[in-house]
């Protein structure tokens, strides 16, 4: 096998590669006496079918299968022959079986050089917190709020009254709807609605109209809305009051609790809890972690295939967020504003697993199954998820390298300054 590299640029290769005369014809000969042994024909006994046939019928698809094969089982080696680490997948552009030889080339980018990725004068914060029994008297709460019941009631709308109203806008020569009225709900207080709306609410009783001003906020998922303000006409439909549930037994048993009892229902929102500290305190120290080796890494030249890559997959994730939210696309949004994002990420990703290949980190399995199972706990059928993803290996795959990337900012973390800061749960969990 005769191999030749070709340098592009800084990290583009182009492999050409060499084989004998006579491979591409051996793969293929090799493949027709592989499927004359199993294949079944109508009027053939199995093993008996003529390779003339077989030829004749599937040449072509054998060709190609013995192509790809050929082609598979000489890349790696001539990749590891010339030294090579690609960071993108090899892309073929030609292919030729002459008579001096079967040839085809490829290209990819390589891993760039980072240096010895020296690690010392970083300093860090280990975060540490508890649950404490204040969080779980706030969890119970929560789940009271999700269970409440609401009753329909005379009075005028007062906070954390629940308020069915319908209303129509103008921003400018804009109207919402563009005709008619549209109804909505919300609980005042939460600011879940437009700002102006909400205020007009209070006081409010069924039948009531009034005209309010509307504005929206920056991060409008309608930017030709985002911080515009306008004109609203509000009429209430409806007033309700909430009605929260006993913490009885048949409230505990509803979560999964069998005992019914409030004792096991702590135990069991203790361990939820701990589970959900323990992820987040971790993901904390990752991104901590990636932003001083973003700012002490950044230097060295990064392959534009994964940047390019990472822009559609954050792309996309942004995409279905907003469509989740009832964003309507007419078209994809521009990639160029996903690019900064995904090259801070990229040249992250890449310097942790470069500190894991020179420190021989490997993935801790156990640690792995710890995080699977934390994934499949929060779903009604644990088993189901955990099959899931083991079937799925694009799942897999992203579980793995987020579990070594914790495991990568962890040792990290052992070996520079990490100063250890107290917290409360509420900050790691839901902070400002």
């Amino acid at each position: 096998m005769q191999v030749a590299v070709e340098n592009q640029s800084a990290l583009k290769r182009k492999l050409s590669i060499n084989l004998p005369a006579g491979q591409l014809d051996q793969a293929i000969a090799s493949q027709i006496q592989q499927a004359s042994r199993t294949m079944n024909l109508k009027g053939f006994r199995p093993g008996k079918v003529p390779m003339q046939l077989i030829t004749q019928r599937y040449g072509k698809q054998i060709r190609q299968d013995a192509t790809e094969q050929l082609i598979r089982s000489s890349l790696g080696p001539a990749i590891e022959q010339e030294k090579l680490r690609p960071a993108t997948t090899p892309a073929i552009t030609s292919i030729n079986d002459e008579a001096d030889g079967f040839k085809f080339e490829v290209e990819f980018e390589i891993m760039p050089e980072m240096g010895d990725l020296d690690l010392s004068g970083i300093e860090l914060e280990r975060e540490v917190a508890d649950v404490m029994d204040s969080d779980i008297d706030a969890m119970i709460e929560n789940l009271r709020l999700q269970r409440r019941s609401w009753s329909d009631v005379s009075r005028a709308a007062a906070q954390e009254d629940l308020v069915s109203f319908e209303f129509s806008a103008k921003i400018g020569e804009r109207l919402m709807p563009e005709s008619g009225v549209e109804r909505a709900a919300t609980i005042v207080g939460s600011k879940a609605t437009l700002a102006g709306i909400e205020e007009a609410l209070v006081g409010m009783s069924v039948d009531d109209e009034k005209d309010c001003s509307v504005s929206f906020p920056a991060e409008h998922r309608d930017a030709e809305l985002a911080n515009k303000t306008g004109d609203a006409h509000v009429k209430v439909l409806k007033v309700q009051t909430a009605k929260m549930p006993e913490v009885d037994a048949q409230f505990i048993q509803s979560f999964g609790v069998p005992e019914g009892t409030p004792e096991a229902f702590r135990v069991e929102i203790r361990s939820n809890l701990a589970r959900e500290l323990k992820s987040a305190l971790s993901t904390r120290l990752r991104a901590q972690v990636t932003t001083k080796l973003v700012e002490r890494f950044a230097s060295f030249e990064l392959p534009d295939g994964l940047i390019q890559e990472d822009a559609k997959s954050l792309r996309a994730q942004a995409m279905q967020n907003a469509q989740r939210q009832g964003s309507v696309f007419n078209q994809e949004p521009d990639l160029a504003s996903f690019l900064d994002a995904a090259k801070r990420r990229v040249r992250a990703g890449l310097v942790l697993n470069e500190l894991a290949r020179k420190h021989s980190l490997k993935l801790d399995q156990r640690r792995l199954l710890d995080a699977l199972n934390a994934i499949a706990s929060t779903y009604e059928d644990p088993s189901e998820v955990i099959a899931m993803y083991r079937k799925d290996n694009n799942l897999l795959a992203g579980l793995q390298g987020r579990v070594m990337e914790e495991q990568v900012a962890d040792w990290i973390a052992e070996q520079v300054q990490a100063r250890e800061v107290k917290r409360a749960f509420s900050e790691v969990i839901r902070p400002a």
